[in-house]
């Protein structure tokens, strides 16, 4: 039996004024599944991700009769295991990733920044992802590449860290299709792993 990763139950998200902007959500993810949440724009797919990340807006109010995730009890959770879950045990990379990137550092140190990782490890991460093997990629700042480049280098950046839940929103857009494919096909094997 799967481990499970996410566990919501009743979650409901209200702002300040009472304005539900969640009702009554449920979801389960075990672990080696795969959660597709679509909706219009505006919908509430991004308040959901930050209710189960812990991270809402100030103002917002949370309920729910279960909200787990990756074995923190988000309700009672302190905010020290908050950050803990947010840095170590699931990642969430944005519709525009190539916007964490910090300008300023190098690809190598951003693949290092989120965790402790040797080189041949970033280079296998690199590699599956369809990124150059050669030349000077680690020594480039995110400026100096591409933008479907940048787009999987702040995937590398998440999944070095290995996280047990990986949460992404529209990580294929702007991509080709053999970098579409590749980068879909390495995630399944994640996945499976």
């Amino acid at each position: 039996m799967s481990r499970v990763i996410v566990q919501v139950s009743e979650l409901n998200v209200a702002t300040a004024q009472s304005e539900h902007t969640l009702q009554g959500i449920n979801c389960t993810l075990k672990a080696g599944e795969s959660l597709a949440v679509v909706g219009s724009s505006g919908a509430g797919k991004s308040t959901l991700v930050r209710a189960v990340l812990g991270a809402t807006a100030p103002g917002f109010q949370i309920s729910a009769q279960q909200l787990n995730c990756c074995g923190v009890d988000i309700l009672h959770a302190r905010p020290r295991q908050l950050r803990r879950l947010r840095a170590r045990e699931a990642a969430w990379l944005g519709q525009d990733p190539a916007q964490e990137l910090t300008s300023t550092m190098t690809v190598k140190r951003l693949l290092t920044e989120l965790s402790r990782v040797s080189k041949a490890e970033a280079m296998t991460v690199l590699a599956a992802l369809g990124l150059p093997q050669e030349g000077d990629l680690l020594r480039r700042f995110p400026y100096q590449i591409s933008g479907g480049q940048r787009r999987r280098v702040a995937l590398a950046r998440v999944l070095v860290k290995r996280p047990q839940l990986l949460i992404l929103d529209e990580p294929f857009a702007g991509l080709d299709e053999a970098h579409w494919r590749n980068t879909c096909d390495y995630l399944m094997q994640l996945q499976q792993q």
